[in-house]
């Protein structure tokens, strides 16, 4: 399983991908699942799925239209979007600010 993160996230299947918690937090509050099913239509994201207990879905890749994408999810009052990126470095090499 770890060699398949080597290879990058994009080349991970779906199933690895499992929240446990979604089908009974998407049961008390469908709205949430309706936010996911949305987010899966967006092209560019790999993967797409509530983490923890659901205070929160998040998408991994990137939207094909950024713009667009704000538009239609950043404006949303009951919405909050943050684009953050991974952090990586060379094995052995802490961290430095670019």
């Amino acid at each position: 399983f770890f060699q398949l993160f080597l290879k990058g996230i994009d080349d991970v299947p779906d199933g690895y991908f499992i929240n446990d918690l979604e089908f009974p937090a998407f049961k008390c509050l469908p709205e949430l699942k309706e936010l996911k099913d949305e987010l899966l239509q967006e092209e560019g994201f790999d993967h797409v799925m509530m983490s923890g207990s659901g205070t929160s879905i998040f998408c991994l890749g990137e939207p094909s239209d950024k713009k667009a994408f704000e538009e239609k999810f950043a404006k949303r009052e009951e919405l909050q979007v943050f684009f953050s990126e991974f952090i990586s470095r060379p094995e052995g090499k802490w961290f430095e600010a670019p």
